[in-house]
């Protein structure tokens, strides 16, 4: 609905388009929805073999005897490289109901475990080779791939501290819910 909604602003309120160009925006469109399609639909297939390969007892075993510390350094390291390569949906739905109740079992707030989580997996989704939203980025700014992974290790770096810190120091997270009266 906002696309048509945007098309007709942009078509009879501003006059940006015209006619002719409508099959070359539709041609541009349609690369560009393929390429997230693909994108989604690889994440899906690497779901399902982590699925039938029985990944997530393996995980509860590599993670059972760790403290606090390592364990938080190894969920973060899993979900970098798995977010590098999938989709969010598909680790959020597998591997938090896996991951989730390790973390509280070691004393970590659940909506603390929960913005480590969805933080990895935002940094991955920017992260070369494989970032989906890289593939996203180069069609949109008919730049190389190489060019727009290079622009994005500032970012990297920053998001990897910013991970870091959340990660650690718990209050930069929890002062907000504690603040409201949703957590202790």
């Amino acid at each position: 609905m906002s696309v048509v909604y945007a098309f007709i602003l942009s078509m009879f309120f501003y006059k940006d388009v015209r006619w002719r160009d409508l099959p070359r925006m539709l041609a541009n469109t349609g690369m560009i929805s393929a390429v997230v399609l693909i994108l989604a639909s690889t994440s899906n297939i690497f779901g399902y073999l982590i699925t039938m390969e029985r990944v997530g007892p393996y995980l509860i075993t590599l993670f059972q005897g760790l403290n606090q510390f390592w364990f938080l350094l190894g969920v973060n390291l899993l979900l970098l490289w798995i977010g590098t390569f999938m989709d969010n949906t598909p680790p959020i739905l597998i591997l938090g109901p896996i991951l989730a109740p390790l973390a509280v079992s070691l004393g970590i707030h659940p909506l603390h475990f929960g913005t480590i989580f969805i933080v990895n997996m935002v940094i991955g989704l920017i992260t070369p080779p494989l970032g989906q939203v890289l593939f996203v980025a180069v069609p949109i700014t008919r730049l190389k791939f190489e060019t727009v992974a290079r622009a994005t290790f500032p970012f990297l770096v920053v998001e990897i501290i910013v991970l870091f810190m959340i990660t650690y120091v718990p209050a930069t997270v929890m002062w907000l819910p504690r603040l409201l009266g949703y957590a202790r």
